[in-house]
């Protein structure tokens, strides 16, 4: 499904694995965006680009001896971490920071009598 901007998402499906009577194939969602531009003249050639690629596990198609079909979700356990992560990295700084604001102030209105 193309997407203004150049995104891109598209399922793609790996290679099928026989696991006893069982046929699995891993399913991927990739989010990708390219851009590009060349120009060309008598006086020269210009050209630049670049690309992005998020692969995200998807689901498992399971077929059965029988030839059912089933679809096993997968949990995408990276993102929730990097998600756990980024929270840890942008809360601990502030809280840090309040601390340090806090012991400043009280510093200022309590001043020791020595």
């Amino acid at each position: 499904m193309k997407k203004p901007g150049g995104w891109q998402t598209e399922m793609l499906s790996g290679p099928s694995r026989q696991i006893g009577p069982h046929k699995l194939t891993p399913v991927a969602r990739m989010h990708s965006v390219v851009r590009r531009q060349a120009t060309f003249g008598t006086q020269g050639s210009r050209a630049w680009g670049y690309g992005i690629v998020w692969l995200q596990p998807a689901y498992v198609i399971v077929e059965g001896p029988d030839g059912q079909k089933e679809q096993l979700v997968i949990p995408d356990a990276t993102r929730e971490r990097i998600k756990k992560n980024l929270f840890i990295m942008l809360v601990l700084p502030l809280i840090y920071l309040l601390v340090i604001v806090l012991r400043s102030s009280s510093a200022t209105t309590h001043p020791s009598t020595e």
